[in-house]
């Protein structure tokens, strides 16, 4: 099967991305998952045509980059979507934990009975891949210096995971996502590390920040009630941190202050959302002495995250008009796509009935 793709970037009227630069080749791979899955998924070959008419596999960052300098000249890049071997792990069984060591001369079965840790790595590592399934082929490039990929015989690997390392870099990657603003993304790089050391309280604090700059008030009250609980102290900060901006009004933030200057730290109730990555330790993690006591030393000055209210009215795009109630939801999806132009796309909705697929390949169809 082909797909053609039509990839605009800069101040076009539809873009791929929202953004004025190239995307990587992994936002192009989820790009691609978010709207042909489950035909779609990233085992599958991905392939260009280049200027002596070879198909030319493109599998990692660099390949993509080669692409765009072979075609250049090119105003449309035309991408073929291939069978593979047609062996895919997304079918495969849950990883199964072999060995647990601290130096390759001490190397020994993991035992399983006595570390929760065997459980916690391939739920971290699976946040990160479509479906939640591991791909050992295709992993994320900030996990190439973690994972270590050993094929075996019978369509087998040996995955090898740094646990210390992999925590770490997913702090530092939290962190410098919130940093830039991108909220979600450091959300998600907290959750993942949330799995794998959940009583941490440093990690659950960060997690209260990157929800409050969210506005999801329940949650980050929640998270910093927790990160208190589990040893957090430090009141003049949590006062003095703008990333609570968003929280310090409501009366929960109050009682929070009040209960930490009274030196009476509880256990609060899990939220509905929250077992769904952390489930505690019934001892101290393994990890907790490895995280640095400093919290968010990178982001103390992060300004308040503007809501719909306080946005300037003169900040607002001129280009999105008010959605219609008429295919108002699936507007929505366009959007969150890069399609921004409904003058457009409410005369292709009508012609498709709705239908979201549909009305992006008449848009990569045709000269938009």
């Amino acid at each position: 099967m082909s797909i053609t793709f039509k990839i605009f970037f800069g101040n076009n009227n539809i873009r791929r991305f929202n953004t004025p630069k190239q995307p990587t080749y992994e936002e192009f791979v989820a790009l691609l998952v978010k709207l042909y899955s489950p035909v779609y998924h990233p085992e599958l070959r991905l392939q260009y045509v280049d200027t002596e008419k070879d198909h030319i596999d493109v599998t990692c960052q660099l390949e993509w980059e080669e692409m765009f300098v072979e075609l250049a000249k090119e105003r449309i890049i035309k991408l073929y979507v291939k069978e593979g071997s047609g062996v895919y792990f997304k079918d495969s069984p849950q990883p199964q934990p072999v060995f647990f060591y601290t130096d390759l001369l001490s190397k020994k079965p993991f035992p399983v009975e006595e570390k929760e840790l065997c459980h916690r790595v391939p739920e971290c590592l699976a946040k990160f891949f479509p479906n939640g399934k591991i791909l050992p082929h295709n992993l994320p490039s900030f996990l190439s210096e973690i994972v270590t990929i050993k094929n075996l015989e019978n369509n087998e690997v040996e995955i090898d995971v740094d646990i210390l390392k992999l925590n770490n870099v997913l702090h530092k990657n939290a962190l410098d996502s919130l940093d830039k603003k991108e909220y979600s993304k450091g959300l998600e790089y907290l959750e993942a590390q949330a799995v794998l050391n959940p009583n941490n309280y440093i990690t659950l604090y960060n997690l209260a920040c990157a929800h409050s700059l969210l506005n999801n008030f329940d949650d980050a009250l929640y998270l910093l009630n927790r990160a208190i609980d589990l040893g957090y102290r430090d009141v003049n900060y949590i006062l003095e941190d703008e990333d609570f901006n968003n929280i310090k009004h409501t009366e929960g933030f109050a009682r929070i202050i009040e209960k930490l200057k009274k030196g009476e730290p509880e256990y609060v109730p899990e939220p509905f959302c929250y077992h769904n990555y952390v489930k505690p330790f019934e001892s101290e993690p393994p990890l907790s002495h490895e995280i640095k006591p400093e919290i968010k030393s990178e982001i103390q000055s992060e300004p308040k995250l503007e809501t719909p209210e306080t946005k300037p009215e003169n900040e607002k795009s001129a280009d999105i008009p008010v959605k219609p109630l008429k295919w108002e939801a699936q507007l929505n999806q366009l959007e969150e796509m890069g399609f921004l132009v409904h003058s457009e796309l409410i005369p292709l909705l009508d012609k498709n009935n709705g239908n979201v697929q549909e009305t992006v390949l008449s848009l990569l169809s045709n000269n938009y």
